[in-house]
């Protein structure tokens, strides 16, 4: 199966595992996902940008294209874990700007909430009809106050996210924002299988994220 991994700057991974080129790696397949007897890995490599900060939280990153076999485990399309896994070759990270990362939340948030005006609010920025701090900001307040909602709190983050400036350079804030916008969608993405039955097909929304 055509997988995507993601290391450190010097291809290591959880306690500081090595990895390389055409290296072939095997645990047990059993236990939890985040344990020792699997290796993670995700199916679309945009995924596995978009989800590092709350994943590995490696930064800087490699990119590496890999192959995964033998047991398969699956968290929600979140990402996925293995039990043999064989590097091939660091690819290129693909470019993601901070408006395509702020349009995949909010379409993760609209697959698990539909309070009207919050609904409202997203389909007007995602049409770039509005995308003011103040419009921004009411949608917030409508997660915030509908936060027993099962997906309100995705839907807030995408508000919360969106009500900050894009010509904001602060280090920290960008790592908040990205690691936000990560949370958001596996909060969407285990909303959607746990209470509503279903799963995310995360890289069609990538896809759709992209046009933005």
């Amino acid at each position: 199966m055509r997988a995507y991994k993601i290391t450190d700057i010097n291809d290591c991974t959880y306690k500081g595992f090595q990895w390389r080129a055409d290296m072939v790696h095997k645990t047990s397949g059993k236990g939890e996902l985040c344990t020792g007897g699997w290796i993670h890995f995700y199916r679309d490599k945009r995924l596995a940008v978009l989800l590092n900060p709350v994943h590995g939280k490696y930064n800087p990153i490699h990119l590496w294209l890999g192959e995964a076999s033998g047991e398969i485990k699956d968290d929600s399309g979140l990402k996925y874990g293995c039990s043999e896994f064989r590097m091939i070759k660091r690819v290129r990270i693909p470019k993601i700007t901070e408006t395509q990362k702020i349009a995949f939340g909010i379409l993760c948030s609209l697959e698990v909430y539909d309070e009207p005006g919050y609904v409202q609010w997203a389909k007007g920025w995602l049409q770039n009809k509005d995308r003011s701090l103040e419009a921004a900001r009411t949608a917030e307040a409508a997660g915030v106050a509908a936060w027993t909602v099962e997906g309100a709190w995705a839907a807030r983050t995408a508000a919360w996210i969106a009500s900050e400036t894009a010509t904001e350079q602060a280090t920290v804030l960008t790592k908040l924002k990205m690691t936000a916008i990560a949370e958001m969608v596996a909060e969407a993405s285990k909303t959607a299988a746990e209470v509503e039955g279903k799963k995310l097909n995360l890289p069609k929304i990538a896809t759709e994220a992209m046009k933005y």
